[in-house]
């Protein structure tokens, strides 16, 4: 159940009743993800934006904060607007 994977992530991540370990908790928020469950797409887009347990990727922490965001996670969607602002300041300093 997608509910327990987002508890098993949280438990990797934070180090709660074993090891800590980022791949394991990206591996946990990628399947809860998979199923639909918005806060667990979220956090894996925490993942992505900040490279832990993944490479660090702008595109794939959009993805998922779009995905999240689509399924009413609030957080998310300040996520996505930080992002995108940033994205177009790049793009302004590159001209």
């Amino acid at each position: 159940n997608h509910w327990a994977q987002v508890q098993l992530g949280d438990c990797y991540l934070h180090g709660i009743g074993v090891d800590p370990s980022f791949a394991s908790a990206v591996t946990w928020y990628d399947r809860a993800a998979a199923q639909g469950h918005p806060e667990a797409a979220f956090k894996l887009g925490v993942m992505f934006e900040n490279g832990w347990g993944v490479k660090k990727s702008r595109s794939h922490a959009m993805a998922c904060f779009k995905k999240a965001y689509a399924k009413g996670n609030e957080e998310a969607g300040m996520h996505l607007r930080r992002l995108c602002q940033i994205g177009k300041l790049r793009s302004k300093k590159k001209k």
